[in-house]
Formats: structure tokens, sequence, C-alpha cells
């Protein structure tokens, strides 16, 4: 009788796992849903002419959308257009570790 609950509950846990993995898609979906934040909260920065968005870590991604960046797949960054220091001749890139 032992034996036969400890055969019955591997095989339940491994139909869960069949389960978990054969609709992973499905779960997904479920939990990008749930934690979406809402399209007030995504929107309340505005979009209009004066505002672009930059990826912090591709300097050469820019935006006219609050999306994600299509190299590193970071969130974009919201600045002023034309907020982008312009760098001297030579210099590629410049990064400043403290205000």
């Amino acid at each position: 009788m032992r034996v036969a609950q400890v055969r019955l509950r591997f095989l339940f846990v491994l139909l869960a796992a069949f389960l978990i993995v054969g609709k992973w898609h499905v779960l997904r979906n479920y939990w990008d849903t749930l934690t979406m934040p809402s399209p007030s909260k995504m929107l309340s920065g505005g979009i209009n002419g004066e505002t672009e968005y930059f990826c912090p870590m591709c300097p050469g991604v820019i935006s006219g959308w609050p999306t994600k960046c299509s190299v590193c797949n970071m969130p974009l960054v919201r600045r002023k257009k034309g907020g982008a220091q312009q760098l001297p001749d030579g210099v590629l890139a410049r990064m400043q570790i403290s205000p």
C-alpha cells in the first residue's frame, strides 16, 4: 500500500511538471497581464514633440516612444530633446561616476 502511494505521488508530480512546462506560454501571459502597469501609469509622462527616449547602455538608440532597447532589451529613459551632451571631437563616450 505504501509503495503504491509513493508511485502515485511520483506520477502526480511528474504530470504537474509536464503540465507546467507544456503550458508555460499561457502561464507567462497570465503573469504578464497581472503584473502589467496600468495604461495611465505608462503614459503619465506624456508623449510630445519635446520628449525623446534613449537607452543608457546603448547611446545610439533613440526613440520617440517609451519602448525597450532593440539591442540590450532595457527600458528606454525619457529626456528632453537635445538634452544629450555634445562630446568633443575624438571622444566616443563619457562616463560620469558622481553628479
